[in-house]
């Protein structure tokens, strides 16, 4: 199992493998570093509607923990960072 990780920035929707068959909107998370990592809930599938939880936070500056697997954070938990 991956180390668990936690990753700060932006959550925002983001079209992800575009001109592929794979092309969805989804949301990502957006460091400040220019990093972009594809967001979804450890257990969730890896296709469909965004996590409830996890898109009530989109826009804001969060803190992600969970395992990055393959350009994914597999989040097990979130927090609201302050902005400023």
């Amino acid at each position: 199992m991956p180390d668990e990780v936690t990753i700060a920035g932006r959550l925002a929707r983001d079209v992800v493998a575009p001109g592929s068959k794979s092309e969805r909107g989804a949301l990502v998370l957006e460091t400040d570093e220019g990093d972009v990592y594809l967001v979804r809930r450890r257990g969730a599938p890896s296709w469909g509607d965004d996590d409830p939880e996890l898109a009530t936070l989109e826009g804001r500056a969060v803190a992600l923990t969970g395992s990055l697997v393959a350009g994914t954070i597999l989040v097990d938990s979130s927090e609201v960072v302050e902005e400023g």
